[in-house]
């Protein structure tokens, strides 16, 4: 047939254009089995990506590492992996080819992400931590924080409640702030954000801390805090491959050390408080309200991850779902999220990328940190008398009331609260990069952050809701965040320099919006929350509110060969929250380190110290993220007529104060640090040493009642500083068989109010007796506590003896002084992982040690002086005198004398936990006859132990969350839990 070009029959036989044909010999193709493992601990890697060099054909490997493919024996395999060095194997006419892929994580060639680019491992010249695939590759994580814990030394990362979807606190070198954010900045994938919630940790690559201000500063103003830049999981070439993951478990409190009185002990105690007969001999009901209260939690994860591509497209695709059933019902946490990355090289010059990232989370809170008295129902568990039911008698649907006291509400009954919130997050980034003239690049990216929100609560069964037949309400808001960032870089070799030129411009707006409304009056026959059905509208409204920040940045990196290095940046940043006349602020760092292992000096002992470097470096970096979107001017509210507030009238009143003077807050970092690597890279190290200073501390300073229409004034009005040392130690270790890693990293860190302005002190933390439990002045740290010196109880009275410390023959507040501090000596993690042929293990350990916790929530389980149930504490009370106790006398006048803000509740927070232990074991490939890739199952315990001499639930909780003022308070907060973990993984 005349459209016949070539017939295939053991030859090839190509038609040339003369119509005479040529034949050409089909090389002849093999079978190519093999395994690919890690060089640095011996396991296998799912994933490798393998092509045939020249041409689109290629596999990946499956979960035990295992690959197949049919090339030519004359061809040339590619092997490649995020996170790995590439390699190039000829086939040679060989049948089996195992490889070990050097992994960047030890490699001095890795490419480690620095902020709009990325630099070689080699060339660093200042603080960066890695966090890769391979360190996580085993647990099964909530968030992006759990990733982090432990694993990074210089971050302290904390869980301050153990509600499911409660979320982390992160600090990197400590505190900086009072009003401002001390939250680092997240980027995503190139688009920043302060929230990370939309990523699955099971979609991460690789996450890179950036600590000192000379990493952070081409980010400004954003930075003062750090930054965490997240890689994705990107499509690999090859055939498609598809995998799942997968686990199920069960929650447990553990051992709750506050174990409330019984109906006798609680008998006898309300003798002593109320009088005699208080509670009558009569009533025999004894309700265990822990028992009620805790119970046992589900948790499960479905993740299916989907990757293909060539030499010209690649994508990955992520679903995945996850809920966590906690122990305390109906709290719950259930998240939806979805992610899929596009890479395409539509031309030679041209490459086009896009990322979505959309999560659906739904969490169903419980009222916590808070007192029994004001819905609490962490306390409420241990102060609701035994002695009452659970149900009304009369009324079967409504809860029992506390005959003492009606509005103190049981746990279950405060635990019937309708308190739902919904969340939205979607990321969009899309980019291109173009090349040109050999040595520039172009890169333009626009970028999408929307957040949307949604609280519904509803009061019906406690006895407040009673009385108002049904409380409601709704409190909606979206927040949407557009950013355009153009940067043009530059890179050039010239003999032994290499010179590297980034320029760029960024704008970034944010519009939010809010809408709520609150009403009361339910139909009593119809089990209706929505406020459609409330006959009584209590407040409602909208508000709108807008910010900007517009930035011009620029660095300029020397590497002279490959010894001497330069990192220099600069940035301005200007913000629509900042006054006028200084909305701009210029923030710049400069880094130097020498490779002294380069030297020939050194050379003769290469085999032993393979890579030596000293770095330095200094920048400055802004902060503002805490202020509100219009700090600097005169803002005005509205009053109206509601049903609340009848008698009121429509009005116009200043609710803040301008200021023209508001400007950034600065933070200055110097930092030193030495990195090495000995023994084949055997055993690695770090040692950072850093100051930093912050300047303009942005305070809400208070104003003299009657000087002005407002209470306070937002300015810039402190200093303070962090200083500290930083240490991590990594070892490997991997043979034919079998291999280990180990890790351990240890953080000193020390922080100091240096000076306040107009305002000298400051006072947080209310507790139940009405006073602060932290103090802030001049020449303490953050989080430090305030009170009395208790000195014992006195055995003639019963009562608290206190250090007159002004000596003036009276306890008052004068006598109060420092007693205590939440700042820890120093944190650590360590982390490690063993495996034989298919079956490993691997742990996470992690902990804080010399942090005090003021524990509040024993002035209301210890008080004795009302009608609330107390801890078995108190069975140690003193009842007569000359007895000899540490726990003071119950009293019948309602005195907090005894529980003053004192030492007594002061209480050492160090702790060590288990955070993590895995055990997995791989199934051998040919046990599947080729129908599946791979297939692995595990079992996880997460928090199985944790060693404190701490006498509350749970030494790493705080009640006021990621506060870095209020810091190691407890005052009812829902401790964390253990749980055990089964789980599979299969890849298709």
């Amino acid at each position: 047939a005349s459209d016949v070009k070539y017939i295939i029959v053991g030859k090839q036989i190509i038609l040339s254009p003369s119509g005479k044909a040529a034949i050409q010999s089909q090389p002849e193709k093999i079978i190519i089995q093999g395994t690919v493992k890690s060089a640095t601990n011996g396991s296998t890697l799912p994933g490798v990506s393998i092509l045939l060099k020249g041409t689109t054909r290629g596999t990946v490997t499956d979960l035990n590492g295992h690959y197949s493919i049919s090339a030519p024996k004359t061809g040339t395999l590619v092997f490649s992996y995020v996170g790995f060095k590439s390699q190039e194997i000829p086939i040679a006419n060989q049948k089996i080819i195992n490889i070990n892929l050097i992994s960047t994580s030890i490699g001095l060639k890795e490419l480690v992400v620095i902020g709009y680019g990325s630099v070689q491992k080699r060339d660093v010249t200042s603080a960066i931590s890695t966090v890769s695939t391979e360190d996580i590759a085993f647990r099964p994580l909530t968030n992006v924080g759990d990733a982090i814990q432990g694993m990074a030394s210089g971050v302290q990362v904390i869980s301050p409640s153990g509600a499911p979807g409660g979320g982390v606190s992160v600090r990197i070198r400590g505190s900086t702030s009072v009003l401002a954010g001390n939250d680092p900045l997240y980027v995503i994938d190139g688009i920043p954000t302060m929230d990370m919630s939309s990523i699955s940790p099971q979609d991460i690559q690789s996450i890179q801390i950036l600590k000192s201000a000379a990493a952070a500063a081409i980010y400004g103003a954003r930075a003062s805090n750090g930054v965490i830049i997240i890689t994705t999981k990107k499509g690999k070439a090859g055939h498609i491959n598809v995998s799942y993951n997968g686990y199920g478990g069960l929650s447990f409190s553990g051992n709750m050390k506050v174990v409330p009185l019984n109906t006798p002990q609680y008998r006898s105690l309300m003798n002593e408080i109320l009088g005699e007969g208080a509670v009558p001999s009569n009533i025999t009901t004894n309700t265990n309200w822990m028992k009620e209260t805790f119970k046992t939690g589900v948790t499960q994860n479905h993740q299916v991850q989907i990757s293909t591509g060539n030499k010209y497209i690649k994508t990955f695709l992520s679903l995945g779902y996850f809920s966590d059933k906690g122990v305390i019902h109906p709290s719950v946490y259930t998240r939806y999220n979805f992610m899929m990355n596009n890479n395409m090289q539509l031309f030679k010059w041209l490459k086009v990328a896009s990322i979505i990232s959309y999560a659906n989370s739904l969490t169903n809170g419980i009222i916590q940190d808070i007192g029994s008295d004001r819905g609490g129902v962490i306390l409420s568990a241990i102060n609701t008398p035994p002695i009452i039911g659970i149900w009304d008698k009369e009324h079967p649907l409504q809860y029992a009331i506390n005959p003492y006291q009606s509005s103190w509400e049981s746990p279950l009954a405060d635990l019937s609260r309708k308190n739902t919130t919904r969340k939205n997050k979607l990321l969009i980034d899309i980019n291109a990069k173009v090349n040109f003239l050999n040595d520039f690049k172009y890169k333009i990216n626009f970028g999408l952050d929307y957040n949307g929100y949604q609280n519904d609560q509803f009061t019906d069964r406690t006895s407040y809701g009673r009385s108002q037949n049904g409380v409601g309400s709704t409190d909606r808001s979206t927040t949407t965040v557009w950013l355009i960032e153009n940067t043009l870089s530059y890179n050039k070799t010239i003999k032994k320099s290499t010179f590297t030129v980034l320029l760029g411009q960024s704008i970034q707006s944010s519009h939010w919006n809010n809408a709520y409304i609150s009403g009361k009056d339910f139909p009593k026959t119809l089990n209706i929350s929505t406020l459609n059905a409330a006959n009584q509208i209590t407040d409602a409204g909208t508000q709108i509110s807008e910010w900007a920040t517009s930035s011009f940045f620029g660095r300029l990196i020397y590497n002279y060969n490959n010894k001497y290095l330069i990192n220099v940046s600069m940035r301005f940043d200007g913000s629509s929250k900042l006054a006028l006349n200084n909305k701009w602020g210029g923030f710049s760092a400069v880094s130097a380190a020498w490779r002294i292992s380069e030297e020939p000096f050194l050379k003769a002992i290469k085999s032993v110290v393979n890579d030596l470097k000293i770095r330095v470096g200094i920048g400055k970096n802004g902060n503002q993220n805490g202020l509100p979107d219009y700090a600097w001017q005169a803002l005005y509210s509205f009053g109206r007529v509601t049903p609340t507030n009848p008698l009121s009238g429509p009005s116009i009143y200043q609710s803040t104060i301008e200021n023209t003077s508001l400007k950034w807050e600065t933070t200055t970092q110097m930092d030193a640090g030495i990195d090495a690597s000995f023994l084949n890279s055997l055993v690695s190290i770090s040692i950072d040493a850093y100051l930093k200073n912050t300047d303009g501390l942005l305070m809400n300073v208070p104003l003299p009642q009657g000087a002005a229409p407002v209470n306070y004034i937002t300015r810039n009005d402190g200093k303070m500083q962090n200083w500290g040392m930083e240490f991590s130690l990594n070892a490997v270790k991997h043979h034919k068989n079998w291999s280990w890693n180990a890790g351990i990293n240890i953080s000193f860190n020390r922080n100091k109010i240096k000076n306040l302005g107009l305002a000298k002190v400051y006072y947080y933390a209310r507790t139940p007796n009405n006073q602060y439990a932290i103090r802030v002045a001049p020449g303490y740290s953050l989080g430090t506590f305030y009170g009395y010196i208790a000195k014992g109880v006195d055995p003639e009275t019963g009562n608290m003896i206190y250090a007159d410390l002004n000596k003036n023959g009276i306890i008052d507040p004068g006598d109060r002084t420092v007693i205590g501090h939440a700042q820890p000596n120093f944190i650590f993690g360590m982390n490690g992982s063993i495996s034989y042929k298919g079956i490993g293990l691997s742990f996470l350990i992690q902990g804080t040690k010399g942090n005090q916790i003021f524990n509040a929530s024993r002035i209301v389980t210890e008080g004795m002086y009302d009608s609330k149930n107390q801890s078995t504490a108190v069975l140690r009370r003193w009842e007569r005198p000359g007895q000899v106790t540490s726990v003071p006398s119950a009293v019948s006048n309602g005195s907090t004398y005894n529980v003053y803000n004192s030492s007594r509740f002061v209480e050492d927070g160090s702790y060590l936990r288990i955070k993590s232990i895995t055990l997995y074991y791989s199934f051998p490939k040919k046990w599947f006859r080729n129908r599946l890739q791979g297939f692995r199952v595990y079992a996880t315990g997460n928090n199985l132990l944790t060693l404190t001499r701490y006498s509350g639930f749970d030494p790493e909780i705080n009640y006021m969350g990621n506060n870095s003022v209020v810091q190691g308070v407890d005052y009812g907060t829902y401790p964390h839990y253990q749980t055990i973990i089964f789980g599979f993984n299969v890849q298709f």
